[in-house]
């Protein structure tokens, strides 16, 4: 069977075939409860509500395929007969109804249509399926859908169900009976509109407020939220806010015009009943305060809203492109009404200007008859008249320029600023005297910083601020003037603490302060004397010495008629209790030259650790001065004597003394010194007696002076004086080789006539001269030649002989001499012309020839300290080498020496000297490698 009903919807594609199927007895008996055959049972056969059933059952077959379930299709049916049913019986309802009472039960039946309808469209939102969610958007917009869904919206409200009941009559009787629910919805709609259409029409056509109130008693159920009613109730009937309501409604209409729909006209309506009822509660809270407090609180609570009442109508009408509405705007703007509201709106959080015009509203108000303001025509002049008031206490004070003028300020408005304590405080002062006039300054100061006062709350504080802390003054002064032996230290802490207290409030304020001028002079306050003293003295509260001791000096001074000499002697005594000690002057006595170390016998009473430095402007014009251990170091300066002077500052950090050191600085006998010499270059080879130069030094007793050579740079000069006059002079000239030394050193030794001496070493450059012709002694001498032709002869001796670059001539002499062949060869084509040396009388038993590896690169290791042999494979008598290691090559023919890298190669040999013929007898023994 369930197949079978399946079967049968879903085969269904007409709405006869769908009611068919519904009322197929097997069909039924799965698919309808007795409520739903009932009300089946109740449509006419085949017509427009059964007809409805069979379209709604195949449309939710379009949308969402064929049906899978008996229950899909049993829900489908009930929903179709529910809401079929229901159409059937508003219609048969309207048509039937004989009285409005009779159509206004009818017409309850709305709320289950717009029910049903707003169900289906949102059930039909949520799906999934895209053509759902289109056909629900379709539905929403549906002429059927919109009526009932606005109609539905006010059936709650009686009245205006009696009146569409009533408009429903009279369009029954004008365009019924109706049979079908498009004629219905278009009724509905029609007496609807016939309904606002009244409504407008009374506010429209009321030409005097009354008018426009009765409009808004008759129909302020349909126009008015709860909220609104109440407001309306709350107000007096017929009175002064009712009919601001009415002109309210009829200025907007002559502004712009009749009123053209509901919704404008309710939202007039509410802004008229929101600004009066808020005028209503403004008026009544004002009437009713008793005290000052009461009626600042009143006016608090109230007025702020009355304010933007009447901004938001001032902004409406200027946002409005009405001439005239825009024109009134401007004349709403300048109403002593609107500025006024305005004005007391800013100063809301200005609790002592709020505190004044509370007490001021409060006294015009019992000031009328019957105390009590009865409207706005009274509260705004007097709220004007309390504001002009108070402001002109903010324009004393900003108007003052001296300090007398703002005393004046504070004595004239001395009800309005102070309360009984500072009233007492001010009346302590004596008139127009210090502490008055610091007070009168203090304030100038804040507006001179912050710029002109911008309330009375911010004048207040600062008035009495500054009367608490040069009454606090006054009272230090006071207390410890009468102090006594039993009470002077209490009353410094009392009071000097206090003061302190104020003192670093006001820098802490101004340090915090965006302000860059306050903080700059809360960076002063910080430094001044003032501050400092009072932040000394109670750092020293808890030293029950220190506090004695300033009691003492307290109670030994005079009366104190000032600040200023009380932070004086406060001064006096830190600095008496907490400086360091130290003897005023110190005389020292030292020698020339002498350095002098002394204890500078300073301690502290405090037990803190002492800083030394010398005063700037002060310092030592002969010497240094330096500080360690707590003692001085005094160095004089080189070679001076007679008096100097210097201060020495003694910290604890805290406090500082001074010490003033006079040095006494004994003449004595000073050493000579700077010895110089007039020429320090001499020639190489320069003959015995050669001057170098003449000897000088420095004495500043400028007495007779004797030179010593401690040190002739082995022998090779000597002193020479003639004439007074000391000479450095050439003593060995053979020692002078500008080859084996460029230059030497001599120490020199000077002594004044008290037996002082000086030493000082001196450097003799020696110049090289290029071709040299020098003759040794008897002795072992070394000749070493440059880049020039140099003859060379050693004489007696044990010699040893190098020419050097060039072409030399070489002669050993006796004794057995050594040849050194040790700067770089010329080539087998410019080997003569290079560095060819003759020796003259190489002696095969005696001389050797000594051959640097630099050089000769072949020849093996071998030192000028430690010579080492030449191989006797290297060495080779013949005119040209036949082996390849013959790298020494002898020509006895013509006594050439010759040097052959490459022994029997290819390379040629390098003849580097001339040696006598027939040397027979000459080997490898007579040649070293160094």
């Amino acid at each position: 069977m369930s197949q079978a009903l399946l079967d049968a919807f879903n085969a269904a594609t007409t709405w006869q075939e769908a009611l068919a199927a519904i009322k197929n007895e097997d069909y039924a008996a799965l698919l309808l409860e007795n409520g739903h055959r009932a009300k089946l049972n109740d449509l006419p056969d085949d017509q427009g509500r059964e007809q409805a059933i069979g379209l709604g059952v195949i449309e939710i077959k379009t949308l969402f395929g064929d049906f899978t379930t008996v229950d899909q299709i049993k829900a489908a049916v009930q929903k179709q007969i529910e809401v079929e049913h229901a159409k059937f019986q508003i219609i048969q309802a309207v048509m039937n109804a004989g009285s409005v009472s009779e159509m206004r039960a009818a017409l309850e039946i709305i709320d289950t249509l717009n029910d049903h309808r707003q169900a289906l469209i949102a059930e039909w939102s949520a799906s999934s399926d895209p053509e759902a969610q289109a056909r629900a958007d379709a539905l929403e917009i549906e002429g059927y859908s919109v009526v009932l869904k606005r109609i539905a919206s006010d059936l709650s409200d009686g009245n205006y169900l009696d009146f569409l009941a009533e408009k429903m009559m009279e369009v029954r009787e004008q365009s019924g009976p109706f049979f079908g629910v498009g004629t219905l919805i278009t009724a509905l709609d029609t007496a609807d509109q016939a309904v606002d259409a009244e409504i407008l029409a009374a506010f429209n056509e009321a030409d005097t407020w009354q008018e426009a109130l009765e409009a808004i008693n008759t129909y302020d159920s349909l126009l008015l939220d709860e909220a609104r009613l109440d407001k309306l109730d709350d107000l007096p009937d017929g009175q002064g806010r009712e009919q601001a309501i009415g002109l309210g409604l009829n200025q907007t209409k002559v502004l712009f015009g009749n009123f053209q729909s509901i919704a404008d006209l309710k939202e007039a309506l509410d802004h008229q009943i929101d600004t009066e009822h808020a005028k209503f509660e403004f008026i009544t809270a004002l009437d009713a305060a008793t005290t000052a407090a009461e009626m600042t609180d009143a006016i608090k609570a109230t007025i702020e809203l009355v304010n933007t009442h009447r901004q938001d109508l001032i902004a409406g009408l200027l946002a409005s492109e009405d001439p005239d509405a825009i024109a009134l705007a401007g004349v709403l703007q300048q109403a002593d009404y609107t500025t006024t509201l305005a004005e007391i709106v800013t100063h809301l959080d200005d609790d002592a200007y709020m505190a004044q015009l509370g007490a001021r509203m409060l006294s015009a108000r019992n000031a009328l008859e019957g105390s009590q303001f009865f409207g706005d025509s009274r509260i705004i002049p007097a709220l004007d008249e309390a504001d002009g008031a108070i402001d002109a206490v903010v324009a004393a004070f900003n108007e003052a320029d001296t300090w007398q003028e703002a005393l004046a300020a504070i004595k004239d408005n001395a009800s309005v600023l102070l309360d009984a304590g500072h009233v007492d405080k001010l009346d302590d002062l004596p008139d127009d005297q210090g502490r008055e006039q610091a007070i009168g300054l203090g304030v100038l100061e804040v507006k001179t910083l912050f710029g002109d006062f911008a309330s009375l709350d911010t004048i207040i504080l600062e008035v009495r601020y500054q009367i608490d802390v040069e009454h606090a003054k006054f009272d230090a002064l006071n207390a410890i003037n009468a102090a006594t032996e039993e009470n002077v230290v209490a009353a410094l802490k009392e009071h000097i603490g206090k003061l302190h207290d104020h003192r670093q409030e006001l820098i802490e304020k101004w340090s915090a302060s965006t302000d860059p001028d306050a903080q700059e002079r809360a960076e002063e306050l910080s430094h001044e004397d003032y501050t400092l003293v009072l932040a000394e003295i109670v750092s020293h509260f808890d030293d029950a010495a220190y506090m004695a001791g300033l009691a003492e000096a307290m109670l030994d001074a005079e009366q104190f008629f000032g600040v200023g000499a009380l932070i004086t002697a406060l001064r006096a005594a830190d600095v008496e209790l907490d400086s360091p000690v130290a003897d005023a002057t110190q005389n020292v006595t030292t020698d020339e030259d002498v350095a002098i170390v002394k204890d500078i016998g300073a301690t502290d009473p405090n037990g803190d650790t002492l800083t030394y430095s010398v005063k700037s402007g002060a310092r030592p014009q002969k010497g240094t001065v330096t500080f360690s251990g707590g003692k001085f170091t005094y160095t004089p300066a080189k070679d001076v004597n007679g008096s100097d002077t210097f201060i020495i500052v003694i910290s604890d950090g805290e406090h500082s003394i001074e010490q003033t050191v006079t040095i006494a600085i004994k003449a004595v006998n000073d050493a000579p010194a700077d010895i110089t010499l007039s020429n320090s270059k001499v020639p190489e080879n320069a003959v015995a007696g050669t001057s170098v130069g003449r000897l000088t030094a420095t004495d500043l007793e400028g007495g007779a002076m004797k030179f010593a050579l401690l040190d002739d740079a082995g022998g090779r000069f000597k002193l020479e004086t003639k004439d007074g006059v000391t000479s450095i002079v050439v003593a060995d000239g053979l020692k002078l080789d500008y080859e084996q030394a460029t230059f030497h050193t001599i120490r020199v030794q000077v002594t004044d006539s008290d037996n002082k001496t000086y030493e000082e070493t001196l450097t003799v450059d020696l110049t090289d001269v290029a071709s040299e012709n020098v003759t040794g002694t008897t002795g072992t001498d070394v000749l070493v030649g440059g880049v020039g032709k140099d003859v060379f002869n050693g004489g007696l001796g044990n010699d040893k002989l190098s020419g050097g670059l060039g072409n030399d001539l070489l002669t050993g002499g006796k004794g057995k001499d050594v040849f050194v062949f040790d700067t770089k060869l010329g080539t087998s084509s410019t080997d003569r012309k290079v560095n060819f040396d003759t020796i003259k009388d190489f002696s095969v038993k005696d001389d050797s020839l000594y051959l640097d590896n630099a050089i000769f690169k072949k020849l093996g290791s071998g030192t000028a300290t430690s010579p080492k042999q030449l191989s006797k494979s290297f060495f080779t008598i013949r005119d040209k080498a036949k082996d390849k290691n013959d790298y020494i090559i002898y020509n006895d023919k013509t006594g050439v020496l010759s040097y052959d890298a490459d022994g029997s190669g290819k390379g040629k040999a390098v003849e580097f000297a001339q040696l006598s013929k027939k040397l027979t007898t000459l080997s490898y023994k007579d040649f070293f490698v160094i």
